[in-house]
């Protein structure tokens, strides 16, 4: 099944540069294609049956040798989310199998981010269980701008309620993508594919917020740290707290539940558990 969500125009010529291997898994050296949009959607609408295996492509094709590796490709052309779990909003626990692919089109539609997806190998849409790619162009310059473009737009989608897990394969600069493929027959009748043409995705704001994020997490790790030395003179007697004191005095007295509780009355809404940093979101 193909759906075009929203289209603009009759066609969308996008020019990109990719670059593609054919021997499978195993193969490193790189053919360069010039394509553009329409070209790699409709790529992307017509699986092969056969074994999780065969061509793939890496996120751009201009490279300083045809051969897949980091320190070769110079361009990106590609954001690829990679939707294989989700996880637990409130514990942060991993749950095999994505979001189902039409919520999040539907998300990033709203958002006003062109894309084109399709559903992976191991796809059971016919159960419920997703898997899938999802192919948003974008003109990246090094992994690290990959990086913060991927964290953007996952956040964005927490915010639909939407918890795609965080893979490394999505950061990788030269990670390899199969071409669509399914298991047989019967699943290439389950084969889901799905398109939104919106508007350019734009790399300069999504580096801005991974650089506000950063910075507020240097500060907060500042502060630990400076807290630290204080926190082993517990048994020291009681001393009045002000200023950023307050902050040390409210934290320890605090359990992360009363923490939530509070600033829940206060009309902030929980987002999730941030497991990797160890924090909630809100």
């Amino acid at each position: 099944m193909t759906q075009v969500i929203a289209q603009f125009g009759e066609e969308n010529t996008i020019p990109m540069l990719l670059a593609f291997a054919t021997g499978g898994r195993s193969d490193t050296k790189l053919v360069v294609k010039e394509y553009d949009w329409d070209k790699l959607c409709g790529l992307a609408a017509k699986p092969r049956v056969g074994d999780k295996d065969g061509s793939y492509l890496i996120r751009g094709g201009k490279l300083k040798v045809p051969k897949r590796a980091d320190e070769n490709l110079l361009e990106g052309e590609l954001i690829v989310l990679d939707g294989d779990s989700q996880f637990d909003p409130e514990t942060g626990e991993v749950i095999e199998g994505a979001p189902p692919l039409p919520d999040v089109a539907r998300a990033l539609d709203t958002l006003g981010i062109t894309f084109c997806a399709h559903t992976s190998h191991s796809a059971r849409p016919e159960d419920g269980f997703w898997k899938y790619r999802i192919l948003i162009p974008a003109k990246l310059s090094n992994a690290q701008q990959l990086a913060d473009c991927v964290d953007f737009i996952l956040e964005q989608l927490r915010g639909f309620g939407i918890y795609l897990s965080d893979v490394p394969e999505a950061k990788r600069w030269s990670q390899p993508w199969y071409l669509p493929r399914v298991r047989d027959e019967a699943a290439l009748a389950n084969f889901v594919s799905m398109r939104a043409d919106c508007l350019p995705f734009d790399v300069r704001m999504a580096q801005e917020w991974a650089d506000a994020r950063r910075q507020a997490e240097a500060v907060r790790a500042q502060e630990a740290t400076q807290q630290a030395p204080q926190a082993q003179q517990a048994q020291q007697p009681a001393r009045q707290f002000d200023g950023e004191n307050k902050i040390e005095a409210f934290n320890s007295a605090q359990s992360r539940e009363d923490v939530r509780a509070i600033l829940e009355r206060a009309g902030y809404i929980f987002g999730y558990y941030d497991r990797s940093a160890d924090v909630l979101r809100f």
